[in-house]
């Protein structure tokens, strides 16, 4: 294993590590400090870092970085493009609607994008949704706090966090028909991450319980049919998917 400091490669710059995004031969790091750094995939060694806004977090490539600069919800976010032939192009688009964008899906050629928002001053988490980019201009496409690609489709979530509680929804859009539909939430408590298994089609939706610490993963088919459900150490948060390898002759 290769141990890498980002603040003794980058300095100041290469502080709050966030993502990562393996693409285009290289390892693409976002950092607190408004940053995405350029490793090469082999050597790991530093190719460059370059200024991208605000609090920048997931990452896409898409004939260059395509960044989410989540800004902390605080009014200055925007989606980045930083070109690859020239790693120091940037160009930053900003809209109404983007208030804390923090993860990117690349479907069909468009681009996704997942903002969880904002709080109002009750505490209530406000304007979540899925946002994308037509023509230039940034346009809603439906409320969501979690997604996941499925095919040319996104799976949704929708679950901010509300005093009373806003019920639980879960459903599609296609990105083909840009059209939209909902499956049976029923089940899904304090929902904190999605997934999809492309080798055996399964959508994945970890939860926290109605309790907040009872952790479980949802299991669902591409119809959105509940398979079964799988209980889980409190609080997960994420998926990774690990496909085994065996030596043919």
């Amino acid at each position: 294993m290769k141990r890498i400091d980002t603040k003794d490669v980058w300095g100041e710059q290469g502080v709050g590590p966030r993502r990562l995004l393996h693409a285009n031969q290289s390892i693409y790091v976002s950092f607190d400090a408004g940053y995405v750094g350029k490793l090469n995939d082999r050597t790991f060694s530093a190719e460059g870092i370059r200024q991208a806004g605000s609090y920048p977090e997931g990452m896409a490539f898409s004939n260059g970085l395509i960044v989410a600069n989540s800004d902390r919800g605080r009014g200055n976010a925007s989606i980045g493009f930083i070109e690859m032939l020239s790693f120091p192009s940037l160009n930053r688009v900003t809209s109404d609607l983007l208030i804390c964008p923090t993860d990117i899906l690349l479907i069909n050629g468009g681009q996704y994008y997942l903002d969880k928002g904002t709080v109002d001053k009750d505490g209530n988490q406000i304007q979540t949704g899925v946002r994308s980019m037509r023509r230039g201009e940034i346009v809603n496409v439906m409320d969501a706090t979690l997604f996941t690609r499925v095919n040319g489709r996104l799976f949704v979530v929708n679950a901010p966090k509300t005093i009373p509680e806003t019920p639980v929804t879960f459903g599609y859009y296609d990105t083909d028909t840009q059209s939209s539909g909902t499956f049976d939430a029923d089940g899904l408590e304090n929902p904190s991450a999605m997934g999809f298994d492309e080798i055996d089609r399964r959508v994945y939706v970890a939860c926290n319980g109605k309790d907040g610490n009872s952790g479980y993963v949802n299991i669902y088919s591409v119809e959105g049919k509940l398979v079964r459900r799988v209980e889980t150490e409190s609080h997960p948060i994420a998926f990774a998917v690990s496909y085994g390898s065996e030596e043919v002759e």
